[in-house]
């Protein structure tokens, strides 16, 4: 079918979109992403029919689908790796459903992406950045400027004090806070709720913010744009004078690195960050032997310096 009604496989991609959604409770970031790869997906074996290119596979389904997917060889290892587990289980979904009569889903191979260690702030760059952005709202020489200058110290507070992703940041609420109660709710991943606990000066800050819309963080009456967050907390690491670019996620995994070096155990993390595996929180244990080399230096009998 990869190479003989291409028009029929497009067509049975939308119900496998839908699966994903209603079924697998697929979050609307991953559906819009997969709905991408699918499409590039099929624009590849159009080329490939429209073209006849040669392939060293004497399968034609196997031709076009090598063919297809080498498509993506230049992009980094993490993107290739994303777009071939899509088409991997749409395969395997064509073929469960017998649309296709063979498991071509084994001839995709899903790159290895090596594990990175997370990038993260230390306590005195957090305070640092968080010094500068308070620094700028005393600075504000006009309404915009203060607006602009408390949402963006009170955006970047709270994800690293609740450990957000930006996007669960762009869509918070007026109706998820509850200053009472010291907590907000966030939608995460798979469209999954959780409540995020906030220290007493990050819920004072989020207050004094202007109700200009249903949601928090944003100066107008949409919600604020995750590219636009991504911009505004670039531009304060900059501004702070950060060795590193800054981005979101760095804000993420400094909360979870500092909560974890201050003995918050793993499955306590693991809620808190709302993975669904501890599998995602594991990579952060890193940071506990990183701590216990620098505590074992310091203290340790044989790393005297007197010593003979």
């Amino acid at each position: 079918m990869l190479y003989s009604n291409r028009q029929k496989l497009a067509d049975l991609s939308s119900k496998y979109l839908n699966y994903q959604a209603n079924v697998l409770s697929t979050s609307s970031n991953t559906y819009k992403s997969y709905a991408t790869d699918l499409r590039q997906f099929f624009q590849s074996l159009e080329i490939f029919s429209q073209k006849k290119q040669k392939s060293d596979f004497n399968n034609k389904e196997l031709a076009a689908l090598h063919f297809a997917l080498n498509q993506w060889a230049h992009l980094k290892l993490s993107t290739r790796n994303r777009k071939h587990a899509c088409v991997k289980s749409f395969l395997k979904w064509l073929y469960a459903n017998k649309h296709i009569n063979d498991p071509l889903d084994q001839h995709v191979i899903c790159p290895k992406v090596p594990k990175k260690t997370p990038h993260f702030l230390s306590l005195d760059e957090v305070i640092a950045l968080l010094a500068h952005l308070e620094k700028e709202v005393s600075l504000a020489n006009d309404n915009e400027a203060l607006l602009k200058s408390k949402r963006n110290h009170s955006l970047i507070m709270t994800i690293y004090a609740g450990a957000l992703r930006v996007s669960e940041a762009c869509q918070l609420k007026w109706k998820d806070l509850s200053s009472k109660a010291g907590h907000i709710k966030v939608i995460g991943k798979g469209d999954k709720e959780r409540l995020v606990v906030l220290p007493q000066k990050v819920i004072r800050s989020i207050n004094q913010l202007e109700h200009v819309s249903d949601y928090v963080f944003s100066l107008t009456h949409k919600q604020l744009n995750p590219r636009t967050a991504y911009e505004i907390i670039r531009t304060a690491g900059f501004k702070t004078g950060l060795n590193n670019p800054l981005n979101p996620h760095a804000l993420r995994h400094s909360l979870a690195t500092h909560l974890l070096s201050d003995g918050m155990n793993l499955r306590t993390l693991q809620k808190f960050l709302g993975h669904k595996s501890l599998t995602a929180t594991e990579k952060y244990t890193h940071l506990g032997i990183d701590q216990l080399a620098s505590t074992m230096n310091a203290a340790h009998p044989l790393a005297k310096k007197d010593l003979p």
